[in-house]
């Protein structure tokens, strides 16, 4: 196994306290009272280090991050290992890679504490199994779904203690079957397969891309204010603020002064024309007198 150390952007130390193993240390980051956290995590290894996810352990009763991005900085050159999404659970998943140094982003908008930040390391032989323990009933027929594709929250009031239950029946061997039925997972409803969106998390259908950089333009912040191009109501000009004095849509940096007082006061353009419209009538009335 690989190690490695970690150093964040906040003065927070040690920093070490993520990597040390030791669950009962942590490292803690405050919440900003003005706007929502942001820490960026740079992980160093002494080799390179191959891994596909990473595993986050966090201390009781605190929240998720809301959204993380992953990104490797080898050579000076940084990649995208994973764009910016939502968290929904304590692993995050991506496609096998090989880099020394490593960049975590995290936002969040609940106080942050952090026990253990591990790397799935795929150069570690791992076993690994899966088990399902619940409670049945005698007489019924259950169906078992494997490989989901998608996270599924099922939502309980209260459920027994089955971890001291000494009458189970376990299951050795169970013969799977196909189902037909089955309908890739489309989170953002856009008519884009998960596993074929380029912007899994935020509907864009035309899968637009402008820079060819595999990640769609309504996951991205083009001008760099924090604002994503989806939410961004000036998207190719910085205004963190979002200013929109007439309420158009368009932010003030890309909407024109004029613009702004004319649909403010939508009765301006009607006056102008009818001013316009009684010179003409004196002029005309003007000439047919003479």
């Amino acid at each position: 196994m690989i190690s490695y150390s970690v150093q964040s952007d906040k003065n927070h130390s040690p920093d070490e306290n993520l990597v040390d193993g030791d669950m009962t240390t942590f490292v803690e980051y405050f919440l900003p009272a003005a706007y929502d956290g942001r820490v960026n995590l740079s992980f160093q290894g002494e080799n390179v280090l191959t891994a596909s996810g990473l595993r986050f352990s966090f201390s009781q009763h605190v929240a998720l991050p809301a959204y993380i991005s992953v990104m490797t900085t080898d050579d000076n050159t940084e990649t995208i290992v994973v764009a910016r999404k939502k968290m929904t659970n304590s692993f995050v998943r991506f496609p096998k890679t090989q880099a020394k140094n490593w960049k975590v982003f995290l936002e969040y908008s609940q106080p942050l504490r952090i026990s253990e930040i591990q790397f799935i390391q795929e150069d570690v032989f791992q076993e690994k199994s899966q088990s399902l323990r619940f409670l049945a009933s005698a007489g019924k027929e259950y169906q078992i779904y494997f490989d989901a594709d998608r996270v599924t929250n099922i939502q309980t009031l209260e459920a027994g203690d089955y971890s001291s239950d000494e009458d189970v029946i376990v299951l050795d061997f169970v013969q799977a079957v196909p189902y037909t039925q089955h309908t890739p997972s489309d989170a953002d409803d856009d008519g884009v397969p998960d596993n074929k969106d380029n912007c899994t998390y935020i509907p864009n259908p035309d899968q637009a891309d402008a820079n060819n950089n595999i990640r769609g333009d309504a996951c991205e912040d083009f001008d760099k204010d924090g604002v994503m191009n989806h939410h961004d109501n000036c998207p190719d000009v910085a205004n963190r603020s979002q200013a929109d004095t007439d309420h158009d849509g368009i932010g003030d940096v890309c909407d024109s002064a004029e613009s702004r007082v004319t649909e403010s006061n939508p009765w301006l353009p009607w006056m102008g024309m009818g001013i316009a419209f009684l010179f003409i009538l004196m002029m005309f009335y003007s000439t047919v007198k003479r």
